[in-house]
């Protein structure tokens, strides 16, 4: 089961979300996002069944489909699903274009005042007996009122000194991309392959 925060954590990305999306449709353009929805492949004897994702999605009125693997074998003929795996369909799901995500997180950043330190390694997070909070880098001193740590393998790094370690396990993972061959490659495109996990 998620946890039993999950249908709130749900509502809150969504709206963040579409905050985003209309954000990112201004500064790019809406041709970097795909909405072409999402599928969601759930083995019913698997640890995640599909009712975990229904109870969030159904928790915050968000529209989707429960679909068998017959439907979803027919409606997107490039996977086979097999017999005991349930599908979650969302609608309103898509991709957005990495990089050009990460310029407008970097342009929206700078039109709010704050100072991206490129090629800046921090190196530590101290509370101030003041207030506030010192934060060490490569490059000198800054000074805070709040920090927010998103530090990926570092994160426990700069915690443990402020007596606080989250239990995560740093994995190693490969990106690979397939190119269809050519008579398959229609089947592949946005309007036809939905995003898929």
């Amino acid at each position: 089961m998620l946890p039993s925060k999950a249908p709130e954590l749900s509502a809150s990305s969504n709206s963040s979300w579409a905050k985003f999306a209309a954000l990112l449709g201004e500064v790019v353009g809406d041709e970097d996002v795909d909405y072409h929805g999402r599928r969601c492949l759930s083995p019913q004897k698997g640890p995640t069944p599909s009712s975990d994702f229904t109870t969030s999605l159904d928790a915050n009125d968000v529209p989707y489909e429960l679909l068998t693997p017959e439907e979803t074998n027919k409606r997107w003929p490039v996977f086979n699903v097999p017999q005991g795996v349930d599908t979650v369909f969302t609608p309103d799901s898509g991709i957005v274009h990495a990089a050009k995500a990460v310029m407008t997180l970097q342009f929206q950043a700078r039109v709010n005042g704050a100072i991206l330190g490129e090629n800046t390694c921090v190196e530590a997070v101290t509370p101030q007996p003041s207030g506030g909070i010192a934060i060490e880098t490569s490059q000198g001193v800054y000074h805070a009122r709040k920090v927010i740590i998103a530090a990926d393998a570092w994160t426990n790094k700069l915690l443990k000194p402020l007596g606080v370690e989250l239990p995560i396990t740093v994995t190693q993972e490969q990106v690979t991309y397939f190119k269809p061959s050519r008579e398959h490659e229609a089947q592949f495109s946005n309007d036809k392959f939905p995003v898929w996990i």
